[in-house]
């Protein structure tokens, strides 16, 4: 089993985490959040969309080896 960094924590990795959070101070995005801050979705939505193209790569990928049915 792989035991190394996944392509998403690396990409999580690169992200400017400072210019983020200057943001949501800007924009008040977690003003009286206790548990669920704007980091976490924003997290959810990359994996989402990383995910997302993905598939859609494989679709696109398949859809011209196979033809249309």
């Amino acid at each position: 089993m792989y035991s190394g960094a996944t392509v998403f924590s690396r990409l999580m990795q690169q992200l400017p985490w400072w210019r983020f959070q200057t943001f949501v101070d800007r924009d008040q995005g977690d003003y009286k959040v206790k548990t669920f801050r704007c980091a976490e979705p924003f997290r959810v939505m990359a994996f989402a969309a990383l995910l997302g193209s993905a598939l859609l790569h494989r679709y696109k990928k398949g859809k011209h080896l196979y033809g249309r049915r």
